[in-house]
């Protein structure tokens, strides 16, 4: 079995991140990413299947970070639980100032409308 050189495959990683932000993912091509990493097309391909595998693997580790970012906040916050009971009092107290503004003030208008 013969091991792949990793500096090759980072190589092919940063070319194919390069040229995604330049052209989009789109318009990048698995030639174009081989051509920028001075490569053939033929080794890129025996590293990597598509270039939507070349992208999940750009994105993997970014994805995992903003995934666990998000768990830490989640436990940070997983015993705040903002009162439903609180928010209801609050507004049934406003309703009721409103309520009580409203039939308190009069409103002048003129005799003739």
């Amino acid at each position: 079995m013969k091991v792949k050189d990793e500096s090759i495959t980072e190589k092919l990683l940063q070319c194919a991140k390069a040229e995604f932000l330049e052209r989009g993912f789109a318009e990048s091509s698995m030639r174009t990413i081989a051509e920028r990493a001075g490569v053939t097309t033929g080794m890129l391909y025996s590293r990597f299947a598509d270039k939507g595998e070349i992208f999940r693997e750009l994105v993997k580790g970014p994805a995992e970070e903003l995934y666990n970012f998000f768990v830490g906040v989640q436990e940070e916050f997983a015993g705040y639980r903002p009162s439903i009971s609180a928010a209801r009092c609050t507004l049934t107290s406003l309703e009721r100032s409103t309520a009580w503004w409203i039939s308190s003030t009069t409103i002048s208008t003129p005799s003739n409308l």
